[in-house]
Formats: C-alpha cells, sequence, structure tokens
C-alpha cells in the first residue's frame, strides 16, 4: 500500500521511493532491487455537477416494425454526477443514459443505472426510472386516384397512370381501414423534368396517424401525342 499525502500533485513515483515503502510491508522477505523504474500516477480531484437526463430515441433497440409511442419518461430527470474534473469539465447541462435492452417489442418500464460500470462517474441517485410505451405497426398500402394539374384539355400531354399506391405504417392501436378520400396525391405538368420527361407525385394528406408514407412509383411518365 502506497499512501500519497497529495494525490493530486504526484504524477509518478521512482525506484528510490518505492523501494523503503515496499520494505517496509515485506518484512519477512529481503528485497533487493524493484525492476521497475518509475510507477506513474494519474489521480485527479473530484468535480460534481447537476445535469438534466435524457435518452436518445434514435439508439432504443426495438424489434423490426416496433415504434415508442409516448413520452419517455425519466424519473427523477435530474441527477448530481461525481467524477473527474478533466471529464467533469467535457459534460454539459444535459447527461445522456443508454438502455441496455435489447430488441424491445413491449412496453418499458425499468431502473437505469445513470453512470456506466467500470468508469469513474458515480451519481446521485444511482438509478432512475424510464417507461415508455412500444407498440407493433403494421405495413399497409391503398391505391389512391391523382388530382393532375396543368395538364392540356386536348389530351396532347398526359399521365401515364391515373391512380397510385400509398405505402405506409400504422400502430396496432389505431388501424383500421381507410379509403382512397382518405388520401390526397397530386402531380403538376409544370413541374416536369425534360430530361426524363416525369413529374413528382406529391402526398398532400394523409390521416394523422399514419407513419411513414410513400409513394410507388414517386414519379409519374408523361406521354406526348
Amino acid at each position: 500500500e502506497i499512501e500519497l499525502t497529495n494525490p493530486t500533485s504526484v504524477q509518478y513515483m521512482d525506484r528510490g521511493l518505492l523501494f523503503p515503502i515496499v520494505v517496509n510491508q515485506m518484512t519477512e522477505l529481503r528485497v533487493n532491487y524493484i525492476v521497475s523504474d518509475s510507477l506513474f500516477i494519474d489521480i485527479e480531484k473530484k468535480d460534481s455537477k447537476k445535469v438534466k437526463l435524457k435518452i436518445d430515441s434514435t439508439r432504443i433497440s426495438l424489434e423490426p416494425l416496433h415504434r415508442v409511442t409516448s413520452r419517455i419518461s425519466i424519473l427523477p430527470d435530474s441527477v448530481e454526477l461525481t467524477g473527474p474534473k478533466s471529464f467533469m469539465d467535457t459534460v454539459g447541462n444535459e447527461y445522456f443514459i443508454t438502455l441496455d435492452e435489447r430488441s424491445i417489442d413491449d412496453p418499458i418500464d425499468i431502473r437505469v443505472p445513470v453512470a456506466p460500470s467500470g468508469t469513474p462517474i458515480s451519481s446521485n441517485p444511482s438509478e432512475v426510472r424510464v417507461s415508455f410505451n412500444v407498440e407493433r405497426f403494421y405495413k399497409e398500402s391503398i391505391t389512391v386516384p391523382i388530382s393532375y394539374a396543368g395538364f392540356p384539355a386536348d389530351s396532347s400531354k398526359y399521365p401515364e397512370i391515373p391512380v397510385i399506391t400509398v405505402n405506409y405504417l400504422i400502430s396496432r392501436s389505431l388501424r383500421k381501414e381507410y379509403y382512397p378520400s382518405d388520401f390526397i396525391v397530386a402531380a403538376d405538368l409544370s413541374m416536369m423534368d425534360m430530361t426524363d420527361s416525369t413529374v413528382t407525385a406529391m402526398l398532400i394528406y394523409a390521416p394523422p396517424e399514419v407513419t411513414e408514407p410513400s409513394l410507388d412509383p414517386s414519379r409519374i411518365k408523361v406521354i406526348y401525342e
């Protein structure tokens, strides 16, 4: 055991300082020499800071087609962190904690440690309660008529298709039957790309509970007569 009277100012101890310490503690042996030239020491002052806890929702491991469908609750939402001053100087007012759970497919209500194990950081309290809702989502699609604008009445230019497929995800609790009139898709001839004679299909409206909507195809060929 090596006692340091002023730990934060000592950066190393050479063989000359170590030898008497070792000899005094190994009285049943005769110590001839110490092989190591120096013992390097890195001890910092402690510092503390109160931080607000956050969770990066994009890094939560979910089963495929599952989504977080509620606010992520952290109780308490603030803790006091303590650690080496050099680390604490890099900590802002927010501190992100990590969930170890993988492939989550059910609502979460668990105790989560704030400071990762094996690090010189501690927190008060050491754990917080994290809860949020998780739901399974379903892939759905519907065929919707396209509202065209700017096409001439003489049909010298007309779109290749009259309808389009809208793909989307819907949660289990909100899943229901939709009708084509629940969606609005439009395309404007004035926005035609002259390089390939196509116009972009635009989703103007979808029910608010629908997520990640996409159109297939996303571009529509314009036919010339």
